[in-house]
Protein backbone atom coordinates (compact mmCIF):
# COMPACT_ATOMS: atom_id res chain seq x y z
CA UNK A 1 0.00 0.00 0.00
CA UNK A 2 1.08 3.20 -0.96
CA UNK A 3 0.63 6.27 1.06
CA UNK A 4 0.46 9.44 -1.34
CA UNK A 5 2.01 13.05 0.25
CA UNK A 6 -0.33 15.81 0.44
CA UNK A 7 0.37 17.22 -3.09
CA UNK A 8 -0.52 14.16 -4.42
CA UNK A 9 -3.44 13.98 -2.78
CA UNK A 10 -4.08 17.70 -3.76
CA UNK A 11 -3.24 17.81 -7.15
CA UNK A 12 -5.55 14.80 -8.36
CA UNK A 13 -8.53 16.22 -6.27
CA UNK A 14 -7.80 19.67 -8.26
CA UNK A 15 -7.42 17.86 -11.49
CA UNK A 16 -10.65 15.91 -11.09
CA UNK A 17 -12.37 18.87 -9.98
CA UNK A 18 -11.54 21.24 -12.59
CA UNK A 19 -11.54 19.23 -15.51
CA UNK A 20 -14.41 17.25 -15.23
CA UNK A 21 -13.26 14.63 -16.76
CA UNK A 22 -12.95 10.66 -16.07
CA UNK A 23 -10.19 9.60 -13.40
CA UNK A 24 -8.22 7.80 -16.05
CA UNK A 25 -7.06 11.10 -17.85
CA UNK A 26 -6.26 12.77 -14.02
CA UNK A 27 -4.08 9.31 -13.13
CA UNK A 28 -2.58 10.44 -16.54
CA UNK A 29 -1.75 13.45 -16.10
CA UNK A 30 -0.31 12.87 -12.22
CA UNK A 31 2.07 9.97 -13.82
CA UNK A 32 3.13 12.98 -16.31
CA UNK A 33 3.62 15.53 -13.49
CA UNK A 34 5.20 13.45 -10.96
CA UNK A 35 7.55 11.57 -13.79
CA UNK A 36 6.12 8.05 -12.99
CA UNK A 37 7.02 5.96 -15.24
CA UNK A 38 4.70 3.00 -17.05
CA UNK A 39 4.92 0.85 -14.43
CA UNK A 40 4.84 2.66 -11.50
CA UNK A 41 2.38 3.03 -8.97
CA UNK A 42 -0.52 6.05 -9.39
CA UNK A 43 -3.41 6.31 -7.24
CA UNK A 44 -6.21 3.80 -8.02
CA UNK A 45 -9.67 4.87 -9.14
CA UNK A 46 -11.48 4.23 -5.79
CA UNK A 47 -8.71 5.79 -3.96
CA UNK A 48 -9.02 9.31 -5.95
CA UNK A 49 -13.13 9.02 -5.91
CA UNK A 50 -12.61 8.92 -2.08
CA UNK A 51 -10.08 11.37 -1.87
CA UNK A 52 -12.59 13.43 -3.39
CA UNK A 53 -15.46 12.48 -1.31
CA UNK A 54 -13.53 13.47 1.70
CA UNK A 55 -12.88 16.71 0.15
CA UNK A 56 -16.42 17.64 -0.57
CA UNK A 57 -17.53 16.71 2.74
CA UNK A 58 -14.70 17.98 4.92
CA UNK A 59 -12.62 20.28 2.67
CA UNK A 60 -9.56 18.32 3.39
CA UNK A 61 -8.41 15.24 1.14
CA UNK A 62 -6.88 13.83 4.44
CA UNK A 63 -8.25 10.46 5.41
CA UNK A 64 -11.00 10.99 8.38
CA UNK A 65 -9.81 9.63 11.39
CA UNK A 66 -12.21 6.72 12.56
CA UNK A 67 -15.30 6.69 14.48
CA UNK A 68 -15.37 4.71 17.85
CA UNK A 69 -14.04 4.57 21.42
CA UNK A 70 -10.45 5.95 21.76
CA UNK A 71 -7.84 3.88 22.28
CA UNK A 72 -6.66 3.53 26.03
CA UNK A 73 -3.30 4.69 27.51
CA UNK A 74 -0.91 1.60 28.84
CA UNK A 75 0.54 3.63 32.00
CA UNK A 76 1.81 2.00 34.48
CA UNK A 77 -0.84 2.37 37.23
CA UNK A 78 -3.08 0.86 34.58
CA UNK A 79 -1.05 -2.11 34.22
CA UNK A 80 -0.44 -2.67 37.59
CA UNK A 81 -4.04 -2.84 38.22
CA UNK A 82 -5.12 -6.04 35.54
CA UNK A 83 -4.65 -9.59 37.10
CA UNK A 84 -2.23 -11.49 35.61
CA UNK A 85 -3.29 -14.93 34.27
Amino acid sequence: MVIWAREHRAFAVEEYLKSDEPVIVVQRRFRRLFNIGRNGSVPKRDTINRWVQNFRTTASAINRKPKGRPRSVRTPAAVEMVPEV
